[in-house]
C-alpha cells in the first residue's frame, strides 16, 4: 500500500485553504472508482491524500491581521468538513457485506484513515482542535436509543484514544454521562470553548436517548396495563386474575453517609390465584430486577401484603430471599401510592368545595375570594437551585381579601414535609404577577400557579379558534 504524500510547505492562508478544500474531492472516491480496474495493480483504488502543512505567514510588517484571521476561521470550517466527510465515508464502507467489496474498498479505507489521522494530528493547533470537535460532534450525533448503546459508543471512543476516563470533578474540561466523567484526549489540544461545544453535543445525545427510553418504557407500560383483568382493590381482596400496578420511585437517605438517593419505580404486572402472587413483567427502572425474580420463580402469599414488614422465608437461599422481599416492597409501595392517591382526591375535593373563585379569577383577574391549587409534584430548592425535597400532591387553599392582601389558609400533601412553609403563613399585600415581597417558597408557588393558569386559558382559546376553522 503506497504511503500518502507529505504536505507541501504553504506560505499563505490562501494556499492552505486551497489545499484543505481539496480534501473532500480527494477522499470521495465513488463505488465505481473503487471497482474500476487499473486504479491499482489488483483493481483497488490507489489514492494518496495531501495533508496540508502548518502555514508560514507573511512577514510581520506586511501582515493583515483581520484578513488572515478570517482565512484561519475558514480553514477551521473546512477542516471540520473534511473530518465529517472522512467519517461519513468510513461509516458507509464499514457496512459492506461481502469480502470482495471490503477488499476492493481497502485502499480507500486506508486513504480515508490516513487523512482523518492527519487532521487530528495537524501541526496547526486551531485546525487540530477543529478536527477533534468535528469528530466528537459527529460521534455524538448518531441515532442511539438506549443507555447501553451510549456506553458502548463511549467505550469505543476510549479504545480509540479519543476520550479518557477521569474522576468526576477532577478536570474542569470534562464531559459527563451516566455518572461517569471523561476527558478529551490531551493530544487534541482542545480548550475550554471546544470542550463546551463537545459537551453540548453529548448532552444533546443524552437528551435524545432519554426521550427514546421514555417512549419505550411508556409503550411497555401500556402493553402490560392492557393485560390486567382485575383492579388493585380486587387483587388485595384475594380475587384471582392479573393486576397492573404503578410503583412510584421513592427518595431515601443512606443511613451510613446521609446521602440521599432514589429507589427506582415503574409498572408491574402481577398474577394471582387468590393465594399466591407472582410477577409477569415490568417496565421502567424495576424491569431488570423483576426479570431476575421471574427467572428465580419468586412468588408471595397474598396475605403477607397486609403485614408491616416483608416476609422472611426459612430455608430459602439468599438470592431468592432478597427477591421475595424486593417484590413485597414494590407491591407495598404501589399499594401505598393507591391509598395516598385516593386520600389526595378526597382532600382536593374538600379544598375545592371551600374555594369561592376559580384559578382564572384569582390569578389573572385578581378577584377576592378563596382558590384551591394543586401541584402533582413540587420541588423545594435551596439558594443554589438544588432540589432538597419533593412534595407530592401539594394542595393549597389561597385567599385574597378585598384590599389585595393574600394568605395561605390550608396546606396538604401526600407525603410529610418539614417546616418550609412556616415563614409563609402571614398575610401579604402584593401587586403584579411577580408577587414581590412574598417569601420563598410561597412566592415560587404563586408564580407557578399564575403561569399554569395563564397557559391553560391561552390553550383553551386556541382550541376554540381551531374548532371554528
Amino acid at each position: 500500500m503506497p504511503k500518502p504524500k507529505k504536505g507541501t510547505t504553504l506560505t499563505t492562508f490562501n494556499q492552505l485553504e486551497t489545499a484543505i478544500s481539496s480534501f473532500p474531492q480527494a477522499v470521495a472516491a465513488t463505488d465505481d472508482e473503487i471497482s474500476k480496474p487499473g486504479n491499482g495493480d489488483d483493481g483497488r483504488t490507489n489514492q494518496a491524500i495531501d495533508i496540508p502543512a502548518p502555514p508560514e505567514l507573511p512577514a510581520i510588517e506586511n501582515l493583515d491581521y483581520e484578513a488572515e484571521a478570517a482565512k484561519m476561521r475558514s480553514g477551521r470550517v473546512t477542516t471540520a468538513r473534511v473530518v465529517e466527510s472522512c467519517l461519513g465515508e468510513l461509516d458507509k464502507l464499514s457496512h459492506l457485506t461481502t469480502e470482495e467489496a471490503r477488499y476492493l474498498a481497502a485502499q480507500k479505507v486506508a486513504a480515508l484513515t490516513v487523512a482523518l489521522s492527519g487532521c487530528l494530528t495537524h501541526g496547526f493547533p486551531p485546525f487540530r482542535r477543529a478536527a477533534w470537535v468535528a469528530l466528537l460532534r459527529y460521534e455524538f450525533s448518531r441515532s442511539l436509543s438506549t443507555k447501553e448503546e451510549v456506553e458502548r459508543l463511549l467505550g469505543k471512543l476510549i479504545s480509540e484514544e479519543r476520550l479518557a476516563p477521569c474522576a468526576v470533578g477532577v478536570y474542569v474540561n470534562r464531559i459527563e454521562a451516566y455518572g461517569m466523567a471523561y476527558a478529551v484526549h490531551s493530544t487534541s489540544l482542545c480548550e475550554e470553548a471546544d470542550i463546551a461545544e463537545i459537551k453540548q453535543a453529548l448532552d444533546g445525545l443524552l437528551s435524545r436517548v432519554y426521550q427514546e427510553v421514555g417512549k419505550a418504557r411508556q409503550a411497555k407500560a401500556q402493553d402490560l396495563a392492557r393485560q390486567a383483568t382485575i383492579s388493585m382493590t380486587e387483587f388485595l381482596a384475594g380475587n384471582p386474575g392479573r393486576v397492573y400496578v404503578v410503583v412510584p420511585p421513592v427518595e431515601e437517605t443512606n443511613s451510613r453517609d446521609g446521602q440521599r438517593f432514589w429507589r427506582a419505580g415503574g409498572g408491574l404486572l402481577l398474577e394471582s390465584n387468590g393465594q399466591d402472587v407472582a410477577p409477569l413483567g415490568a417496565s421502567g427502572g424495576i424491569e431488570l430486577a423483576i426479570q431476575e425474580a421471574m427467572k428465580l420463580r419468586v412468588h408471595l402469599k397474598v396475605y403477607t401484603l397486609d403485614w408491616d414488614m416483608a416476609p422472611k422465608v426459612p430455608g430459602l437461599d439468599l438470592e431468592r430471599g432478597k427477591k421475595v422481599q424486593l417484590l413485597w416492597y414494590l407491591i407495598a409501595r404501589a399499594k401505598e401510592a393507591v391509598v395516598k392517591t385516593a386520600e389526595a382526591q378526597v382532600n382536593r375535593a374538600q379544598l375545592s368545595e371551600r374555594a369561592t373563585v376559580s384559578a382564572e379569577e384569582w390569578f389573572l383577574r385578581r378577584e377576592a375570594g378563596a382558590c384551591s391549587v394543586n401541584f402533582p409534584v413540587w420541588e423545594v430548592k435551596d439558594s443554589e437551585g438544588n432540589t432538597t425535597q419533593r412534595i407530592r400532591d401539594l394542595l393549597l387553599l389561597l385567599e385574597r381579601q378585598t384590599d389585595g392582601t393574600i394568605a395561605v389558609r390550608d396546606i396538604q400533601s401526600a407525603n410529610p414535609f418539614n417546616d418550609i412553609f412556616a415563614s409563609c403563613m402571614g398575610e401579604y399585600v402584593v401587586t403584579g404577577e411577580r408577587y414581590e415581597g412574598v417569601p420563598y417558597p410561597l412566592r415560587a408557588i404563586l408564580q407557578a400557579g399564575y403561569g399554569l393558569t395563564l397557559r391553560s386559558v391561552q390553550d383553551a382559546k386556541k382550541a376554540v379558534q381551531i374548532n371554528r376553522t
